[in-house]
């Protein structure tokens, strides 16, 4: 496996890039995908890892960095193929690496806080309220 960073827009617009990503989106559309990526793509401090095997794009993580060596996950997301494999992990871990990070967070749900608490990202819990009601909410730490 190795990682790329990625911002060729042709490469990011594709089928398999949107069927991996569009699971840790809320609006899993693809124009909404091709909005967000457009976005991504023209915010200098945002940075696309895609994760390869023999060729084959696996897995994605989008990071906004802070200009202190620190990054924000924005989203990331691994192909159903090769999930429970270390995959997720393995992107994560490899771009704090190429990027010289020293503390990435991220900002979860319920769904995917077990990745990251298994990752030894230290793990805050909160409740939001909305107008139609509280969502739990995990934020998420990892001191590198």
């Amino acid at each position: 496996m190795n990682i790329k960073l990625v911002e060729d827009m042709e490469q990011l617009l594709t089928e398999d890039v949107f069927s991996i990503y569009q699971k840790c989106m809320y609006n899993s559309t693809y124009e909404a995908y091709k909005a967000k990526i457009m976005e991504y793509v023209g915010d200098k401090n945002t940075k696309i890892n895609i994760c390869f095997l023999n060729n084959e794009i696996i897995g994605i993580v989008v990071l906004k960095l802070d200009g202190s060596q620190s990054a924000e996950v924005m989203g990331i997301a691994v192909s159903d193929r090769y999930q429970k494999l270390g995959v997720g992990s393995f992107i994560i871990k490899e771009s704090a690496k190429k990027m010289n990070l020293c503390q990435i967070s991220a900002e979860t749900d319920d769904d995917a806080v077990g990745f990251y608490k298994k990752l030894g990202f230290d793990i805050t819990k909160e409740i939001k309220e909305y107008e139609n009601g509280r969502v739990v909410r995990y934020y998420c730490l990892l001191v590198l």
